[in-house]
């Protein structure tokens, strides 16, 4: 008799594996959020210590999303041919030595080059991680589960906002990249020893395969399912890599790849060149990183209620009210910025409420793509909008230094910003959430 694995997963209580893992998912994407953000914490400092300009650093903050934009579509074919647990730990080992090289950068290039590295690591990392989740969670609490993943980002890079002054202040610039790549050397061999691989990834690769039933016992012990004669699913069966495309999906994919590109545009364009802005507007370095604490502390909390939101009324009723908000944030930002002289309170204030959009935005469409793809397919899938998507903080990185650089930039800068989320509106209206295609059609 065949045991169905949608069945087990979705009628058995969590257990202890499934929280692990959760908690191992979690940790990495921390790590994964401090690192990338790091170098927004440091750009005041290089610019004053190199003399560089805005947009000379932009190639370099701009570097890590080059990578991240090959490394996501690339680590979900790696995940869909290899599994998710062996991407995913060796994602994170590698972005770790990495950052850490970023350490001993000496110019421009030599510290841009060191960011592509790392970035290939960072984004193969959140489609395995959201794939992961997606094939091991009931889908009574898949939404949350994933959002409870994706809030790593800003939780990273709200530790990373709260430590980087003062490890700046007694070791130099240096010592914040040798501690977050620190992180993920250490998260590495916990990650490889700990984390349960896929059962559904199992079963694709192999039907016979000894290592399924071990870990469906692991899993949920008081089921017996050790001695299971075979495993069954529904999410696999005809699927294919090419079902992303497929005719029933084609809108979803394109829809999704425009709403990804245009919040990662806006959410790390806040993330990335805040500090700068406010540093360059007269205010302090120590008041500068506390507004993008806050806005990754908010961004915490905007995660947490999107989750619920997407949960009751569905993804793309949710985001689409979402974004609204996010619009609205930032053109009152962009006011409160502009304003002589500016209220550090004001300006705190402003900042907590854009990152509560624009990251709740973010769990908003990852919970979106989980749900649009099959097993077969859901890392490639998502791999694919998530790293089509990088290049939207690319060109924020870029034409944020331009602007910058310029009389009014600021202003530029938010102009962008609200052109952008009303693109990711019409990204998300594409999106039709998710039943799988016909088999007809993979």
């Amino acid at each position: 008799m065949s045991t169905n694995i949608d069945e087990v997963i979705e009628r058995e209580p969590l257990g202890r594996l499934r929280l692990l893992l959760l908690i191992l998912i979690s940790l990495t994407i921390i790590v994964d959020g401090f690192d990338i953000q790091m170098i927004a914490f440091v750009s005041p400092v290089l610019i004053e210590q190199w003399g560089v300009t805005k947009s000379d650093l932009a190639i370099a903050v701009s570097a890590a999303f080059v990578g991240m934009a090959v490394g996501a579509p690339l680590g979900g074919w790696i995940g869909d041919k290899w599994g998710r647990r062996n991407a995913i730990t060796a994602s994170v080992f590698f972005f770790g030595i990495a950052t850490m090289a970023v350490a001993l950068a000496g110019n421009l290039t030599e510290l841009s080059l060191l960011r592509f590295i790392g970035g290939l690591g960072f984004g193969a990392v959140l489609p395995n991680a959201t794939a992961l989740i997606a094939e091991w969670m009931p889908s009574t609490i898949r939404s949350y589960a994933i959002s409870m993943m994706i809030v790593g980002v800003p939780v990273g890079g709200m530790f990373g906002a709260s430590v980087s002054h003062s490890l700046i202040s007694a070791f130099g610039w240096e010592s914040c990249f040798l501690a977050g790549g620190a992180l993920g050397v250490i998260l590495g061999p916990l990650l490889w020893a700990f984390l349960p691989e896929s059962p559904k990834f199992l079963l694709r690769r192999s039907p016979s395969s000894p290592e399924l039933p071990k870990l469906m016992q692991r899993a949920f012990p008081a089921r017996g399912l050790g001695d299971a004669g075979s495993f069954s699913t529904e999410d696999v069966v005809g699927a294919s890599r090419s079902a992303i495309f497929a005719p029933s999906r084609r809108m979803v994919t394109i829809g999704l790849t425009v709403a990804f590109f245009a919040n990662l545009l806006v959410f790390y364009g806040f993330a990335n060149w805040m500090p700068t802005i406010l540093t360059s507007k007269g205010l302090p370095l120590e008041v500068a990183l506390r507004g993008a604490l806050y806005f990754n502390l908010f961004g915490l909390a905007g995660a947490v209620a999107v989750a619920a939101i997407v949960s009751k009324v569905g993804a793309r009723k949710g985001l689409l009210g979402v974004l609204v908000g996010g619009i609205a944030a930032s053109i009152l930002l962009a006011l409160v910025i502009e304003t002589q002289p500016i209220p550090p309170q004001l300006v705190t204030l402003t900042l907590a409420v854009a990152g509560m959009f624009l990251a709740g935005l973010q769990v908003g469409l990852y919970a979106l793509a989980a749900g649009a793809y099959p097993t077969d397919c859901r890392s490639t899938g998502v791999g694919f909008a998530a790293g089509v998507g990088r290049l939207g903080p690319i060109l924020s990185a870029v034409a944020g230094g331009i602007f910058l650089d310029m009389k009014g930039g600021s202003v530029w800068f938010f102009s962008l910003a609200v052109l952008f989320l009303i693109v990711a509106i019409v990204g998300v209206t594409l999106v039709r959430e998710g039943a799988p295609a016909p088999l007809a059609e993979r």
